[in-house]
C-alpha cells in the first residue's frame, strides 16, 4: 500500500536477520518469500499455514498481515526469550567448566609456586590420570563456546539487499498480482494514504468493498516455475496493456496475443466481480467447455490457454483504477472488449486519465470520437490523438473506437475500390459466425444447422454496420446491409455487390487492385501484426471458405489480421464487380 512518507523502515525479524522494507514500494512478494525462506528458515513458522504451502500464492496484503506478526509476534517472542535464556545458561555453564576445570589441576596436583622438578613429576602424574583428560576435552568445548559467542555478538548481521540493490541483481518486472483465496484473507482497503486519488474513488474504497491485488515484483523463474506473461522480455521493456472485459471470448484471445508481443506485455486482464482475484486459466477453460458444451463437443474448437496464463490474477474495475495512482506499476493503455451496457466503465476510464482503444459498440459514433480501421481512415485517428484538448472536451484524443467486426474487414476490399474506381452503389449480405457473439450462447433451436437473421434483433447489426461504413468511407455512396447468423465457428463470410463510377476492364484489373491495396506502407513495418498487404485475393474455386480461410490468414505469423477475397466476377447483370470475402472476426474484426 502506498504512503505519503517514503521512509525506508528497518525490521527485526525474530531470529535476527534485519530486512529493509520499503512501505512506499512495496516489495515483491516472490522475491520477499525467497529472501525471507532462504534467510531466515526458521521464521517461516510465522507465515500464515496456506502462504507457508504455497508461498506464491501469499498477496501483498497477506504480506502486510505476516509483516505485523513479525513486528509483535506473540508466540514466537516467548520463543525467542526461551532461546534466549537457554543460550545464557549454556554460556555460564562453559565458562564455569572452564575456570572450574583450572581451578581442580592447580589445588590436585599444587602446581602454583611448585618448584621445577616436583611440577615436572605433577605433570607426569597428571598426564596418567584419565580426569585430566576428561577436563582438558571439557576445557576446550568451553573455550571454543565462548569464542564463538563473542564472535557472533561483535560482527553485525548482514542484511538483506535494498530494493535499489535487489532490482539491480535481479531482473524483474513489475505486474499485478494477486489469488483466488484474497477473497477470504483481504482487509478492507482504504484511501487514506492515498492523497492523489480522487475524492470520489476514496468514498468508494472506504465504503468497505475488498481491494483485489497489487503491485509486485515478478522474477525470472527456472522452466519448471510458472511465472507471469510479464517474464516475457524484449530488448526495450514493453508497455503494459490493461483488457477491459479480458475474460471474454475476444479479451481471451488478446490475452493469448500479449503472451508473445514484442512491444506490449498484458498488465491486468479485467474481469467482473465473480471473477475477480480467481486465476485467468481457470476463469478461461470453464467459459471455452460451457460454449464447447452448448454447441457440441465435437463442433466447437476450444480455444487453449498458455500455460503462462493459467496463474495469471484477474483483476477488478476498482484495481484498474487504483493502478493510475501506483508510480511503481503504472498503465496507460486499456483495450476495452466489454459488452455496451458497461460503457460507463470506459467514460470513468477517461475521467481518471486513461487512453481507451474500444472495440465495444459503446460511443462509436459520438461526435469528437474516431472511428478508425487505419489502413482506411488512419488519419483520422493521428488528427484526433493531436488535437489539442479543451475544458470542454478533456477527454479529446483519448478514446479511439474500432467499428463491427463485418465492417473492419469489408472496409478494406471497398476502400481498395473506392480508391481506383469509385464507389456508387454497395450491397452487402453477411453470413456471422457464432464467435462473433461472445460467450453470450444462441439457442441452439435457432441456429444448430440453421441460418439466423439478425434484422431487428437485440443485435441491429445491419444499421450497426451502415451506420459505420458510411462514417469511414464516407456518405458518398449508396448502401444496403442484410446480416445473418451461421452455424460455423469463427470467420465471417460476406457477400459483397458494388457498383463503380468509373469502369472496370476485367477480373483481372480487379484482382490486382485488391492484391496491390498497401495503404500503411512503410509504416507497416513498425507495426507487428498489421500485413504490408491486407487483402489476400484466391482465384481458387470455391474459395473464400470461412473455416479453411481463418486458418490460411492466422499462419505464417499473419496472426488473422489480412482478409481472404475470392469469387471475383465482373459479369453481373446488376452490379460492376461482385466478390466474395471472409474476415476473421476474433483478429482483424476485434
Amino acid at each position: 500500500r502506498r504512503s505519503d512518507s517514503r521512509t525506508v523502515r528497518p525490521l527485526q525479524l525474530s531470529c535476527g536477520v534485519r530486512l529493509d522494507f520499503d512501505r512506499a514500494n512495496v516489495l515483491g512478494r516472490s522475491a520477499f518469500w525467497r529472501l525471507i525462506e532462504r534467510e531466515n528458515r526458521s521464521n517461516l513458522a510465522l507465515i500464515p499455514s496456506r502462504s507457508r504451502r504455497d508461498p506464491n500464492l501469499a498477496t501483498d496484503r497477506r504480506i502486510d498481515r505476516s509483516m505485523a506478526t513479525l513486528k509483535k509476534p506473540a508466540a514466537a517472542a516467548s520463543t525467542s526469550s526461551t532461546l534466549e535464556t537457554a543460550f545464557g545458561a549454556a554460556n555460564a555453564l562453559a565458562g564455569a567448566l572452564f575456570f572450574g576445570s583450572i581451578i581442580f589441576l592447580l589445588r590436585e596436583y599444587e602446581w602454583s609456586g611448585a618448584a621445577s622438578e616436583r611440577a615436572s613429576r605433577s605433570l607426569k602424574a597428571a598426564l596418567q590420570d584419565p580426569k585430566v583428560w576428561g577436563i582438558g576435552v571439557l576445557c576446550f568445548l568451553s573455550v571454543t563456546w565462548l569464542v564463538s559467542f563473542f564472535a557472533l555478538a561483535l560482527v553485525p548481521n548482514s542484511p538483506l539487499p535494498k530494493m535499489g540493490e535487489l532490482e539491480e541483481k535481479i531482473p524483474f518486472e513489475r505486474v499485478p498480482e494477486h489469488s483466488e483465496d484474497d477473497a477470504a484473507t483481504t482487509k478492507t482497503a482504504s484511501c487514506d494514504n492515498m492523497s492523489s486519488a480522487p475524492e470520489d474513488l476514496k468514498a468508494e474504497l472506504n465504503k468497505g468493498k475488498p481491494i483485489a491485488g497489487g503491485v509486485s515484483f515478478v522474477q525470472k523463474l527456472p522452466k519448471n516455475v510458472r511465472a507471469s506473461p510479464a517474464t516475457v522480455t524484449a530488448s526495450r521493456p514493453r508497455e503494459g496493456i490493461a483488457v477491459l472485459g479480458g475474460t471474454g471470448l475476444v479479451g481471451r484471445a488478446l490475452a493469448v496475443r500479449l503472451v508473445n508481443h514484442k512491444k506490449y506485455r498484458l498488465a491486468y486482464v479485467v474481469g467482473s466481480e465473480q471473477t475477480a482475484g480467481k486465476p485467468f486459466g481457470r476463469v478461461f477453460r470453464r467459459k471455452e467447455a460451457l460454449l464447447a458444451k452448448h454447441y457440441g463437443e465435437d463442433f466447437w474448437e476450444q480455444m487453449q490457454c498458455p500455460e503462462v496464463l493459467e496463474d495469471f490474477p484477474i483483476s477488478s474495475f476498482q484495481d484498474l483504477l487504483l493502478s493510475r495512482f501506483d508510480d511503481a506499476a503504472p498503465v496507460r493503455f486499456v483495450v476495452s472488449c466489454i459488452a455496451p451496457r458497461f460503457g460507463w466503465m470506459e467514460d470513468k476510464l477517461l475521467d481518471y486519465g486513461f487512453d481507451v482503444f474500444s472495440i465495444s459498440p459503446h460511443a462509436r459514433m459520438r461526435p469528437g470520437v474516431p472511428l478508425v480501421v487505419p489502413e482506411v481512415n488512419g488519419p483520422a485517428m493521428r488528427m484526433a490523438l493531436t488535437q489539442q484538448r479543451t475544458p470542454d472536451d478533456p477527454h479529446r484524443g483519448r478514446l479511439v473506437k474500432s467499428p463491427n467486426c463485418v465492417s473492419c474487414g469489408v472496409s478494406l476490399a471497398l476502400k481498395a475500390l473506392q480508391d481506383h474506381y469509385g464507389l456508387a452503389a454497395v450491397s452487402l449480405t453477411t453470413f456471422q459466425t457464432l464467435s462473433g457473439r461472445g460467450d453470450a450462447r444462441y439457442d441452439p433451436s435457432k441456429v444448430k444447422g440453421n441460418v439466423y437473421p439478425l434484422h431487428n434483433t437485440v443485435e441491429d447489426t445491419d444499421r450497426k454496420i451502415r451506420g459505420e461504413l458510411h462514417r469511414v468511407l464516407g456518405d458518398d455512396f449508396a448502401l444496403s446491409v442484410t446480416a445473418q447468423r451461421i452455424y460455423a465457428q469463427r470467420g465471417h463470410f460476406v457477400d459483397v455487390r458494388v457498383k463503380t463510377k468509373r469502369p472496370i476492364e476485367s477480373e483481372d484489373e480487379v484482382a490486382k487492385v485488391l492484391s496491390d491495396f498497401a495503404p500503411l506502407g512503410a509504416a507497416a513495418k513498425l507495426l507487428e501484426d498489421a500485413p504490408a498487404r491486407p487483402i489476400r485475393v484466391v482465384r481458387e474455386v470455391g474459395w473464400p471458405r470461412p473455416v479453411q480461410a481463418v486458418a490460411a490468414l492466422n499462419s505464417n505469423e499473419s496472426f488473422g489480421m489480412p482478409v481472404s477475397v475470392g469469387q471475383l466476377n465482373t459479369d453481373d447483370e446488376l452490379f460492376d464487380v461482385t466478390l466474395s470475402l471472409v474476415v476473421d472476426n476474433v483478429a482483424r474484426g476485434a
